[in-house]
């Protein structure tokens, strides 16, 4: 799941990518990108890497649909090149859902490697795809990385 505008700077596009690395070895995964933005730019990428049956783009999410959606989802990913403290973020980690993040920002404050969730450099579409693959392929390191996401919003951000 990835919550916010979807524009080429928050790394929409890398995500879209990344994804169509690991789909194929998930096949009932589905990526849900709830935000507004290039929709259609997002959407037409999904088609050419063939996998726009399992992108979905439902636009911004009201607070009901963005609660259905964070309890309903895996993993939240959030690529931006540049963010400050994305509310999107601590609200997953609030979730208790693993996160995979770009580094940078105000970011490496709050998400330690491998502690809390998992930090790529902003453009590794194929590190992306890693930390996806990880994620999905080891249930008690996203059991894990998701308690210790919670915590750390407890902790400092409650």
């Amino acid at each position: 799941m990835f919550l916010g505008h979807l524009l080429r700077d928050k790394g929409v596009y890398d995500l879209v990518r990344a994804f169509g690395l690991v789909a194929q070895r998930f096949p009932a995964l589905k990526l849900v990108l709830g935000g507004v933005g290039n929709i259609d730019e997002v959407r037409q990428l999904a088609a050419q890497l063939e996998i726009q049956e399992r992108v979905s783009c439902p636009g911004w999410l009201d607070p009901e649909r963005k609660t259905a959606a964070l309890a309903g989802s895996t993993l939240f990913i959030l690529p931006s090149y540049a963010e400050g403290m994305p509310m999107a973020l601590l609200e997953a980690m609030s979730w208790e859902m693993p996160v995979i993040r770009h580094t940078g920002g105000g970011i490496p404050q709050v998400i330690e490697s491998g502690v809390n969730g998992l930090l790529v450099a902003p453009g590794d579409i194929d590190g992306l795809a890693a930390a996806i693959r990880r994620l999905l392929e080891d249930t008690a390191l996203r059991e894990r990385l998701g308690a210790a996401a919670r915590v750390t919003v407890r902790r400092g951000f409650g």
